[in-house]
């Protein structure tokens, strides 16, 4: 074995301090980089002989730090962290802390890498205001190794400062002056802690296709002038997948993509576009918390594939939780793709605040959950899912679902909408258990389901899709009348305020359908009457299925699915509508004129094929012949009986 000495070793694991005397009143400052370990710049003295056991190496020093009493000299082309193929000091781990104080010159190099080879684990530490690494071109925290930067106190890390590079304008790592996890297997974490302390780049890529994360803390800034991706996975030939993770926690903790000082804005060539990238062809997550602020110039996109090949990777989730916590979007804001292909998740929790100057999309494979949350825009297009409580200032186009449901301890959901909504042939809105508020009109041409829920119209209900309810409460504003075809469920259902009823369908059974209106009820369209199953009613039998404070009309038509073998007859009073069962028809009389128990298309084309039959007696006219009420003649009061018990047993009129 070669005999290593004491010395030899001390100089293999080194410690360099460099001071920088500065003339004048303020007397010296003092530059320190300190470096431990597997660092570069640090190669063997030329005149070493690895073979002679007592030929000291003593390395070149490592040119880190500028003196101001000299000349600068040149940035260093490379540094590496950890992971430098030489194994400086017979390990593959290195340290590097940056101290230098705000009137000294930073530490400044073209290329920097933590975590440099697979075996490689460095740590980077820059401490105390205004101390600076400066690097001109690009930084990898965690290259194929494993790497760590800690900026603390007021420290700056900046990355292609001078942008003097010429970005390469494809999806790959050159595009990127700042990577994390640049290769598959490959960890990258940053720690950015303290009042003041900066990481400022131009486009940068957290997971690029390995696993990274940043997290900023305690008044911690980060500053993006172009581009971010947080979970990169662009590699078309491979299954290299990328996994990003970004932490913005307390007051005044603040990231910035695109908006940056005129001094610090990138030229065209630098791809400016200042979009944020949560999952682009990976995963990626972002977490503001605690008032912390994430502002972007113009666009946001939760889960995004350029590549169609990892389409159906990508995934991006968004939390934005605490009082003033907010991400901000001067454009839009993209909750997965329009093609349905990836995946997106917003969450809106404790009163924080997802804002979009310019509107939010809602793809297929898009969730916006609300706990408690704020969505501030001016419209959505949504079509994926909403759901939960909180509050949407925005028009709302719905292709999708919108729902929520009764929350922990016998407590309602609260859905919040502060602009017109759009319900779109076949969307749902949906609460089951919940509450939902619209203070602006609701055009409906889906479904809205309502089942032990509130729903309040502030601004009334128009269009020609179902409303369905059971054991609801629907309010809506004085003098704004609901519009509605109306499925009342099983059980009680109270509308607050007045209603045009275009049209009901009710269930009769032991716990039957019940409609209650405050207000005024005006009815048109058709009755549609299910027996429930099992259900069999008996001679004088009647429902109340309707109560109103005055009510107006009848229902245009009348249908009874199911066949309780009697007399069924529709009745109303200046308030109810009550559904009422007799005896069997009369021998002659009724719709069924073949005599197979129920009324159908088959009786309708006897009508059809007689109308007109006993106008000139004789011979009369007999029920087999068309006639319903017995009067001997095929005519229109026999069609009436005909759609009034459409479906039903025969019968006739109640007298």
């Amino acid at each position: 074995m070669t005999h290593v000495s004491l010395e030899h070793f001390r100089w293999r694991v080194f410690t360099l301090a460099l001071a920088a005397a500065v003339a004048g009143p303020l007397g010296s400052a003092r530059a320190d980089v300190v470096a431990i370990g597997d660092v570069t710049p640090a190669k063997a003295n030329p005149d070493e002989d690895p073979l002679d056991p007592d030929d000291d190496f003593i390395p070149d020093l490592p040119q880190f730090g500028n003196d101001f009493a000299n000349p600068p000299v040149p940035p260093i082309p490379l540094i590496i962290v950890g992971g430098t193929g030489q194994n400086i000091g017979g390990t593959a781990t290195g340290q590097l802390t940056i101290d230098i104080p705000t009137d000294t010159a930073p530490l400044e190099a073209i290329d920097s890498t933590i975590g440099g080879n697979i075996f490689g684990l460095g740590l980077a530490r820059v401490v105390s205001l205004n101390s600076e690494w400066r690097v001109t071109n690009q930084m990898t925290v965690g290259e194929e190794g494993q790497g760590f930067l800690e900026i603390q106190a007021g420290a700056r890390v900046t990355t292609d400062l001078d942008v003097s590079n010429t970005q390469n304008p494809g999806d790959d790592a050159e595009r990127y002056d700042f990577l994390m996890a640049e290769f598959e297997g490959a960890q990258g974490f940053a720690l950015l802690d303290g009042f003041a302390s900066l990481l400022l780049t131009t486009n940068a890529s957290i997971g690029h296709w390995g696993q990274g994360r940043i997290d900023m803390l305690n008044r911690a800034r980060m500053v993006t002038r172009s581009d971010a991706s947080i979970g990169t996975d662009i590699r078309p030939t491979d299954n290299a997948f990328g996994n990003g993770y970004v932490l913005v926690d307390g007051q005044g903790t603040r990231w910035t993509v695109g908006i940056v000082a005129s001094s610090q804005s990138p030229t065209p060539a630098d791809n400016f576009n200042g979009v944020l990238y949560v999952g682009r062809e990976g995963h990626g997550t972002l977490e503001i918390a605690n008032q912390g602020w994430v502002t972007i110039e113009t666009d946001v996109h939760l889960g995004f594939a350029a590549n169609p090949a990892n389409q159906s990777r990508a995934r991006g989730e968004v939390t934005v939780t605490g009082q003033d916590s907010q991400i901000w979007a001067l454009e839009e804001i993209f909750v997965g793709n329009a093609a349905g292909t990836s995946e997106g998740e917003l969450t809106i929790a404790d009163r924080g605040l997802a804002r979009a100057d310019d509107g939010v999309s809602v793809g297929q494979l898009g969730y916006v959950e609300f706990q408690g949350g704020t969505l501030l825009t001016p419209n959505v297009l949504n079509n994926g899912v909403m759901r939960g409580y909180g509050r949407i200032d925005a028009a709302v186009q719905n292709n999708g679902d919108i729902r929520n449901a009764a929350a922990l301890a016998d407590e309602r959901e609260l859905l919040t909408f502060s602009r017109a909504v759009e319900n779109t042939p076949g969307s749902i809105i949906e609460s089951i258990g919940g509450e939902m508020e619209f203070e602006a009109v609701v055009s409906n041409s889906g479904q809205i389901f309502a089942k032990d829920a509130i729903l309040r119209f502030r601004g009334g209900l128009v269009g020609s899709g179902d409303l369905y309810t059971q054991n609801s409460v629907i309010e809506t504003q004085l003098g704004i009348p609901l519009t509605a075809a109306l499925t009342v469920g099983a059980g009680v259902t109270n509308i607050i305020g007045d209603i045009n009823l275009t049209g009901m369908e009710a269930e009769l059974g032991h716990d039957f359908s019940q409609l209650f209106v405050t207000g005024d009820a005006t009815l048109s369209g058709q009755l549609s009457i299910t027996l429930s199953d099992g259900f069999t009613p008996v001679t004088g039998q009647s429902f109340e299925i309707l109560r109103s404070g005055d009510l107006n009309g009848v229902f245009s038509s009348e249908v009874l699915f199911g066949n309780p073998g009697l007399l069924w007859d529709v009745q109303y009073t200046s308030t109810s509508v009550f559904v009422t069962f007799g005896a069997a028809a009369p021998p002659g009389m009724g719709a069924d004129f073949n005599g197979d128990g129920i009324v159908d298309i088959q009786d309708l084309a006897i009508w059809q094929a007689n109308f007109g039959l006993g106008t000139n007696p004789p011979p009369a006219a007999t029920q087999a012949d068309g006639d319903a009420n017995g009067d001997g003649v095929v005519d229109g009061a026999d069609f009436m009986i005909i759609q009034r018990r459409f479906g039903g047993p025969p019968a006739v009129p109640a007298a």
